[in-house]
């Protein structure tokens, strides 16, 4: 009895030590957000669920507008007026680098304002094949 009670107690001692850590690694490493910049220029924005695929997960893009008041802004790939759905697959050919963002990146810190409804996303008008017909007779 008296050695069930030890494999008992050292089992909890171990969960708990292993609750503790997981808390502490929440709270210091709060950011699972990377930025991944590729050959053609585009900046995506994620969390990196697969790094021998590269696969984001909850991910955003910089998109560049002729919009003189906000000509830089972080969108979120799922709003595009394509819709795409589930995660992002990069191809690792076009991969240039990746980065961890920290806690305290603006980027990160919108993307969290976003996902907890602080932030309202603008709507988007997209740009279709009608605003460029003048470009391609």
């Amino acid at each position: 009895m008296e050695k069930k009670k030890i494999i008992l107690l050292s089992a909890t001692f171990f969960l708990i030590l292993v609750l503790i850590g997981f808390v502490i690694w929440k709270f210091f490493y709060r950011s699972n957000y990377y930025a991944v910049y590729l050959s053609t220029g585009d900046i995506y924005f994620g969390k990196l669920v697969c790094c021998s695929r590269y696969i984001l997960e909850d991910s955003y893009y910089l998109r560049v507008s002729q919009d003189q008041g906000a000509p830089i802004s972080v969108e979120r790939f799922q709003d595009a007026f394509w819709a795409p759905r589930g995660k992002l697959k990069l191809n690792s050919e076009s991969v240039v680098w990746i980065v961890r963002l920290a806690p305290t990146s603006p980027v990160v810190e919108y993307i969290e304002a976003r996902a907890q409804g602080k932030i309202v996303p603008q709507q988007q008008i997209p740009s279709t094949p009608q605003d460029l017909e003048g470009e391609i007779e």
